[in-house]
Order: structure tokens, then sequence, then C-alpha cells
């Protein structure tokens, strides 16, 4: 934990932050954990409850086996984008305005996957949540198209060698 403590100065135009680290006791276990990936996306792993018994935690593993698969897939379709969006900016020389909203507009559906991830794990036999799952990746592919189009086209990219297509 850290304590900060703010200290004003005699003439009142200044503030200092004192910051001193102390150790906490937990009084209960932390049963969730977030991270962020991207801007503004929110990763929240939370552990089940569950007394292990005779089974062990292979068995209660495979229980999760569903959950587990999802986040796998999820996770290499976003590293996928992430390859292919690093890929693009390897080669844009500048940027404007309207690059930079096809680059928040492809951020949106990435963002949103983990939601629809964990509805595919809940609603997995639904297959309007496999549409709306489809139709984020299909949205996020045509949008980094269209980035890359719209860069090539706007002479956004930097000179590129021979054979490379626009």
């Amino acid at each position: 934990v850290l304590d900060v403590r703010p200290i004003v100065s005699n003439d009142r135009r200044f503030v200092t932050l004192e910051l001193r680290p102390t150790v906490a006791t937990l009084l209960r276990p932390i049963r969730t954990f977030s991270t962020t990936l991207a801007v503004g996306t929110a990763v929240t792993f939370e552990v089940p409850e569950h007394e292990f018994s005779s089974e062990g935690l292979l068995s209660f593993l495979a229980k999760l086996r569903i959950s587990l698969l999802a986040y796998v897939v999820s996770f290499g379709i976003v590293a996928t984008y992430w390859v292919q969006h690093t890929a693009i900016f390897h080669y844009v020389r500048v940027g404007n305005r309207l690059f930079t909203w096809l680059n928040l507009l492809f951020l949106v559906p990435v963002t949103i996957l983990p939601f629809f991830t964990e509805l595919r794990v809940e609603y997995h036999d639904e297959y309007r949540v496999t549409i709306l799952y489809a139709g984020a990746n299909v949205l996020s592919g045509l949008l980094l198209l269209a980035m890359w189009r719209y860069a090539a086209k706007a002479g956004l990219l930097r000179r590129m060698a021979p054979g490379v297509d626009r």
C-alpha cells in the first residue's frame, strides 16, 4: 500500500506529496484480477468458488475447458490484429484526422471482443451470440483494411520497397 500525504509549503505556493510504502494485511483473499490491454479495455480474470476435493485441480480445470479455450482463441485473434496493426504503422509516415478516426473505430470491435468472448462461453448454443462475435471480428478486419487502403490513397505511407503491394 502506498500512503500519500500532501504537505503545503509555508507560502502556500507548492504542495509536496510525501509517499510512504507500507505493508497491509488482507482480510479476505482477492478472487478477481484486472488488467488493461488496450485503450480502456479492462480484462478481468475471476477465480470461481471451488472447494478442492478428491477430484483435484485437473478435474476442476477440465470443467473450465470451454472458458479456457475461448480465452485462448480470442487472445490469438486479438494478437493477430495487434501484429497487423503494428505492421501498418511500420509503414505510416504521417497521420491525419481521418486516419486517427479510422484507428479509433478499429479499436471499438477489438475492445469489445472480451465481452463477446464471455457471451460465447455463457451462451455457446445461441447462434445470435456467434453472429455478434463473428461480426466484431469481420468488422475489425475490414477496418484494418480500410486503414491500410486510406493511408495508401492519402499518401500517408513511407516509400515502400519494390514488390510491396499497397
